[in-house]
Parts: structure tokens; C-alpha cells; sequence
């Protein structure tokens, strides 16, 4: 036990003072406060409404410089060998696709007994062919 207070009294009381805040510099504060958060945004808004116009800027001049470049002998050249790719590559479609019909007609073909029974019968005649020779 504590020797400091007497047994049996009761702890003296110290008296406390509450202040309460003023509701009115409470919401002054806080309007403080938004107030300057407020400013903040604003800068940032103006910061990048002008990076956008200077990259809406650049992108106009960049526009201007692909349409110079564009009608130039090495633009035209760049939209013939496009142009010549795209030809290729449908070119190529079609011939892959050919083959492709070309090839399963072939393997119909040599299915047939008809088809059959002639390699039979020419093989061997093409080796005593080739012997003569």
C-alpha cells in the first residue's frame, strides 16, 4: 500500500479545468484548412491544363511534320511498299490456299483404287525404263 496517503481517508481532489474550444475557431480551423487544400487542387488543375495545351501543342506540330513528310518522294515511296506488302501477303493467302485444295484433291486421288492399280503397273515398267537407259 501507498504510505504517502492515510488508511481509510479518501484521495484528495484536484480540481480540473476543461476548456472548451470555440465552436466558432473550430470551424474557422477547418475552413482554414479546406481553404488551402482548396488553393492546392487549383495550382494542380492549372499545372495540368497547361501540360495538356503543350502537349496538344506538340501533337499538332508532330501532325504537321507526319503530313509534310507524307507527301514527300520518301513518303510516297513508304505508302508503294505498304501498299505492295498488302499485295504480297493476299497474294501469298491465296497461294497457301490453293495448295492447301490442291493438295487434298491430290490425296483423294491417290486413294482411288484406279490410282492404285496404275502404280502398280508403272512403277515396274519405269525401272526396267530407266535399266535401258
Amino acid at each position: 500500500m501507498d504510505s504517502s496517503q492515510p488508511t481509510g481517508s479518501a484521495p484528495s481532489a484536484v480540481p480540473v479545468t476543461v476548456t472548451v474550444p470555440n465552436p466558432e475557431e473550430i470551424a474557422q480551423t477547418r475552413a482554414d484548412a479546406l481553404e488551402a487544400q482548396l488553393l492546392e487542387i487549383t495550382h494542380q488543375l492549372l499545372a495540368a491544363n497547361d501540360t495538356i495545351a503543350g502537349m496538344n501543342a506538340a501533337l499538332i506540330t508532330a501532325q504537321a511534320t507526319v503530313n509534310e513528310l507524307s507527301q514527300t518522294d520518301v513518303g510516297v515511296a513508304f505508302a508503294r511498299v505498304d501498299d505492295l506488302e498488302n499485295r504480297l501477303e493476299a497474294m501469298l493467302h491465296e497461294l497457301r490456299w490453293t495448295i492447301n485444295s490442291n493438295t487434298a484433291v491430290l490425296e483423294q486421288m491417290r486413294l482411288t483404287p484406279t490410282w492404285r492399280i496404275g502404280t502398280l503397273v508403272a512403277r515396274p515398267l519405269a525401272m526396267v525404263t530407266r535399266r535401258r537407259r
